[in-house]
């Protein structure tokens, strides 16, 4: 069994799991309370939420009229949760 915590071609990130190389659609309980497996959901939650919070940022400093720095518009296609909103398809 393999899991595996990527992100995907819009950025978002995606907890995969394959037994004998055929995907399934989640983690099998006992499985699920592995330390390292629990770890790599867990990241994925923050992630999710570091997302959520980026869009919400960016979508508010658009709404203000804020203009970014150029530090600050240079990292951001650095970080996988703004890569998607900085290339357009937030």
């Amino acid at each position: 069994m393999a899991v595996t915590l990527a992100f995907d071609e819009r950025f978002e990130p995606q907890l995969t799991v394959t037994r004998d190389g055929k995907p399934l659609k989640s983690i099998p309980p006992a499985v699920k309370k592995e330390k390292a497996i629990a770890a790599l959901a867990e990241r994925l939650g923050e992630l999710k939420k570091q997302a959520s919070q980026v869009r919400w940022s960016l979508e508010t400093s658009m709404c203000r009229g804020d203009e970014l720095s150029a530090p600050n518009s240079r990292s951001c296609p650095t970080m996988p949760s703004s890569r998607r909103c900085s290339s357009g398809s937030c």
